[in-house]
Order: C-alpha cells, then structure tokens, then sequence
C-alpha cells in the first residue's frame, strides 16, 4: 500500500527541520545522528519536489557520513559504506576519495577535549564520555566504572544497561571483565567473549550471549581510576586494537576531565563551607562588636563627660563614676554635699563644680567650719558693722555677700554648732542675710557647696545634724572615694604630684619597688598622704626615688601581701559567715582534689576524719560540733 504523504509545503517544512537537527547534532559531535537526519531531510525535500534543497541536504549527507566512516571501528566501515540510507540519498554520489583516518580520529578528540576541559560539571562530563565512546567504536551497550573510597569500583553512568541491574544482575559481567583491566592497567578486547579462555570462569558472559567486548582504564597520575567499558552483544569482532587505542585516547581525556571536575567541585564545597564559616564569624565578630560596645558604653569612662576636669586626675572606675555625678551637677546651681574622707580632695570637687558651672564668672569662696571658733564663724560667714562687738571697728562683708553671684564652699559644716545650722537654714531657704549687730537684712544669690567626712544622713540620725538643714543642703550628693579604692589611679597621681612638687628641678624617678610600695599602700591619708610621702621622697631620693626614700609605712607596704576583704552584707553574724567560708574553702578544696577526700583534707590542714564530720556537719547528718 502506497504511503498517505503529507502537502509539498509540509514536507518542506519537515525536511527544513531535519535539517536543524543535523545542525545541532553536528554541533554535538553526533555523527550518525546528523547524517540520518539529513538522509530523511533530503528524501522529504525530493518528495516536496524542492530539487536545490534536496541536493543541498544530500551533499550535507554524504559529508556528515564520510565523517562517521572515519571515525568508526575498522570492523564496521564496509557495512557503513553500505548504509541503505546512503543508497536511498537524491542525486549522484561524488567520487570516494581517500580520508586521513587517523587525522580526523586526532581532530575528533581535540574537539572533545576541548568541550570535556570546558565543563565542571562532573555529571555532564560523564555523560559526553560514555555517549562518545559508543558512538566511537559502535558499540550496543556501555557504561563507566569510577574508583570510590575504600577502592571499590562502581558504576557511574550506562548506556543501554539498567543501572539497578549493574548493581544486581549483570555486576559480575562489569566486574569480571573491568577489575581485569584495574587490575593491569591494560585495554582488555575480545572479539568472541563466548569462546575467550579468559571469560570462562564468568557464567553470566556465556549467559547473556556477550560477543564483543572492549573495556580500558582511566589513568590520573599513574593510578587507576576507574573504566570505560562497551560491549556489542550481536557481532562478533566489533572492536580491534585500533579501536581499543581509540578507546583509551579518550579514557585518557577523559580521566583529566572528570579529575578537573572533580577538584573544581571539591574547591566549589571548600569555598561555600569557607565563606559559610566567614559569615558565621562576620556574624559572631558583628555580635561581639556589638557586645563590646555595650560594655563599653556601661563602662565608666572620662571620655564621654561633657567636660574634662584637668585638674582632677583618674581614670579609675570610681572616679569617673564620681566624675559623671559633678558634670551633671556642675550644670545646675542646686545645693550639692561632697561626702569624703580627710585628704580625698573635697574642695577641688567644690571648685570643679563652680569652675564648670553657671556661676563661673562668679567668686569662688571657701572657708573651713571646724577651724573657725563658732563666735566667730557666724562674722566670718555674715559679716558684721561698726561697733558689733569689740574690735569691729568697720563694717565688713561676710563670706555670703563675697560670694554674691557665685559659688560658697563650707567646708566640715557637720562641725558647726545648732545656732549656726538654723542660720545657715535660713540662708538657704530665703536667700537673706543679716550682718552681726546689724538690724537690715540683705539678699544674696549663692550656690552653698557643703563638705563633710561622714554622711549627713547618719549625723542627722544620731542627733548631732538638723534634718531639715540636711535637706536643704543635700540636693545632691556626691561620694568622693579613698584612694585605697581607686584602682590603678596612684601611678597618674604620683606622675601629677612629682611635676607639681618639683618646680624648678628635674623630675626624678621612680623605681619599680617603689612604685609597687605606693600601689600597695592603703593610703588611710588619702592624697594628702601620698603627696607628703612622695614630698619625702623628694628631698631624700635626689634624682630617683627607691623605696628606701619613702615614709616607713609605705615602705612596709611592699612586704606584706595584701589581705583580703570579705564582702559583708546587711546581716552581721558572724556563725552563718563563718560557715558559708567553711562550705566554699571545703567546696574548692574538693573540686581541686577530684573528690578525693584523702588529698582534699590535706590540703585543707585537716584529718580526713575531720573532714568527712564537717562534710556530714554540713549536710546536716552531724549536729555536732567539729573542732579540729
């Protein structure tokens, strides 16, 4: 029955497209795949009676097929020149004409070595592989066997072959024939498996009906890697030595592919598990940061006061603590009490506080109420007119009208009596003054600075202070601490006061011993203390100062280690302290002999008897007492 064929223009239209496969097919380097499509796109092309296209598509043809003849199995090219396909092509065929097999075999290969080097893919580059060497030989079936960790060789990629029955019912066929080429490293061709010697011992060679065979190694720098193998289960003496060495060409081009590969794939893992590492610590650094400048933030530190306070040296955590107190009083002109030890420098907090204030234009005045017998105090601080008393022989401003605009420091203004304490409560309630034996009151504007040794709180709750006056002065306080508390303040200090003391001299030295004396020293003088003690050192030390210069106290300091300070809180007994120190020295004392009781006693001073009754003791299995 005669064929049902399509319109003129549709089998134009289809042979068109026969021919755009062949064009991506030769792009591909599928050779019989392009001289087919060709051969059935000139054959359409004649039926759509398009003579220029069909012979177009023919010459097309017969070139794609010379190239596939090339490059086939020796065994194969007298039933390629025979191909019906050819036959069956429109128009006459040109003349044979003699190829350069081994020229276009070489041209072949550095096409694929060209496209294999080009890819990192490890999976594309095995596909191309066992897609080229079946098309190369001709073969029926093939696939490729990789060496894995611990030395296995696996199937990898297959033609024709299921890979669960590599896996299962044909592996002892890829192994007996593949692990022979491992093995020795050389090509292994049978032209007839059925009747090779060296296949007998494989049933399933015999059973699958297999006829030829060609499987070779693939080689990266002299060790084995894995295999190429094809078969042809049909005809016999499909593959030849040439074929073989074809073979092993591309096994070698191979092998440097899917190594390249391989490695680029291993560097593309390193580098994501690299740059996933950079981004846990960029963000684990990011978060530190972050952290840091929290803690920094919470962190005294002179940097941020609004003011710099030069006259005022120490960067110790204390102080700038003190010293954030005084930038934010500094800019009011409320009452302030500076609450501190003798020698800790109250006044110079006074004067920073007016130095650094509204009032700076204004005068600075101070006075010492503890010096100043009270009868005299009440003229000192409010003045007096002409025949007050004895001696006054002329009006004189008090203290408060001095320091009219500015700043009044009262320095030890716990020791003032109660008639001076109401006055003072007067002054700072209504601003007025009255001078001593005057009868005319007067308005002052002054900002009173109050120091003492000890907390006005306490000295009003024991009597000696008015509790109304303590408000009035004690708008804010501000605690200065003892040296003996300023961490790491006293070599700044030392460095302060020896430019200070040495005007007009060069400034001496230091010795280490003397410095660790100062810095051990607990300074019950505070700054005053150090200033004198360094004044000393002056005068005997000449251009170094060691610690023999020093004041014997402080000398002494350097040879006793510092004892430690317990904390103690609100509750003072002395049984529950006494035990928790009991409970952690024992608690230490075990964890540092790993439960040893024997070792843990010993370094305790104790019996081992006498620690495990205190162990019981303190789990309270032993009310007993455990003097030891």
């Amino acid at each position: 029955a005669e064929l049902d064929w399509p319109l003129e223009p549709d089998l134009l239209a289809l042979a068109a497209a026969c021919a755009g496969v062949a064009t991506r097919a030769a792009d591909s380097d599928r050779l019989e795949r392009a001289f087919r499509s060709l051969s059935v796109g000139a054959q359409l092309a004649q039926r759509g009676r398009d003579s220029g296209l069909a012979r177009t598509l023919s010459d097309r043809a017969r070139a794609a097929h010379g190239s596939l003849v090339a490059a086939a199995a020796p065994a194969f090219r007298a039933a390629l020149e025979a191909d019906p396909d050819l036959m069956r092509l429109p128009g006459e065929a040109p003349p044979a004409r003699s190829r350069d097999e081994g020229s276009a075999h070489l041209r072949r290969l550095l096409t694929l070595s060209r496209r294999l080097n080009s890819e990192d893919n490890v999976e594309r580059i095995l596909d191309e592989v066992i897609d080229t060497a079946i098309e190369l030989t001709a073969a029926e079936r093939g696939f490729l066997l990789l060496r894995h960790d611990g030395g296995e060789l696996r199937p990898v990629v297959s033609r024709n072959f299921a890979m669960g029955d590599l896996e299962s019912g044909e592996r002892s066929v890829s192994r007996s024939i593949a692990e022979q080429a491992a093995q020795t490293g050389e090509p292994v061709v049978t032209v007839d498996a059925g009747v090779d010697e060296r296949f007998a011992v494989a049933a399933s060679v015999a059973a699958l009906r297999l006829r030829s065979v060609l499987c070779v190694p693939l080689r990266q720098r002299g060790a084995i890697t894995g295999c190429i193998y094809v078969d042809h289960r049909l005809r016999g003496g499909a593959f030849d030595e040439s074929a073989a060495t074809l073979l092993g060409e591309l096994a070698d081009i191979a092998a440097i592919a899917i190594e390249n590969a391989r490695l680029a794939d291993d560097l593309r893992k390193t580098t994501r598990e690299v740059d996933e590492l950079n981004r846990r610590l960029s963000a684990e650094l990011a978060e530190r940061d972050a952290e840091l400048v929290r803690v920094k933030a919470d962190l005294p530190s002179r940097e941020r006061l609004r003011n710099s306070y030069e006259g005022i040296v120490g960067k110790s955590p204390a102080m700038v603590r003190m010293l954030d107190v005084v930038d934010r009083a500094a800019a009011t002109s409320l009452p302030v009490v500076v609450v501190g030890e003798s020698g800790t420098g109250k006044e110079l907090i006074a004067r920073a506080l007016h130095d650094h204030g509204p009032r700076r234009d204004g005068a600075f005045v101070a006075i010492n109420c503890s010096a100043v017998p009270e009868p005299l105090l009440e003229s000192e601080l409010f003045g007096h007119v002409r025949g007050a008393f004895t001696g006054a022989d002329r009006d004189r401003r008090g203290l408060f009208e001095v320091a009219d605009g500015g700043t009044l420091f009262l320095d030890e203004v716990a020791d003032t009596g109660a008639a001076m304490q109401a006055k003072l409560l007067r002054v700072l309630q209504d601003g007025m003054i009255r001078r001593v034996g005057d009868s005319k009151t007067r308005k002052v504007d002054v900002r009173v600075v109050a120091a003492s040794q000890r907390s006005l709180a306490e000295l009003a709750a024991s009597g000696t202070f008015r509790e109304d006056l303590r408000f009035r002065l004690e708008v804010i306080t501000i605690p200065v601490p003892p040296l003996r508390e300023r961490d790491g303040d006293v070599p700044l200090l030392v460095e302060k006061l020896l430019i200070l003391l040495c005007r007009n001299r060069a400034v001496p030295k230091v010795t280490r011993a003397a410095m660790r004396a100062l810095g051990q020293h607990r300074w019950p003088g505070n700054v005053r203390e150090l200033e004198n003690a360094l004044a000393r050192g002056v005068a005997m030390g000449g251009d170094v100062i060691d610690i023999g210069d020093l004041p014997e106290a402080v000398a002494a300091s350097a040879a006793r280690p510092e004892p430690a300070k317990p904390a103690v809180g609100e509750d003072l007994r002395l049984k529950p302290a006494l035990v928790a120190t009991e409970q952690a020295y024992i608690s230490a004392a075990m964890t540092r002999a790993k439960g040893n009781q024997t070792v843990a006693a010993r370094l305790l001073g104790l019996s081992r008897f006498g620690l495990q009754k205190k162990l019981r003791r303190l789990s309270g299995e032993d009310d007993e007492s455990d003097e030891d």
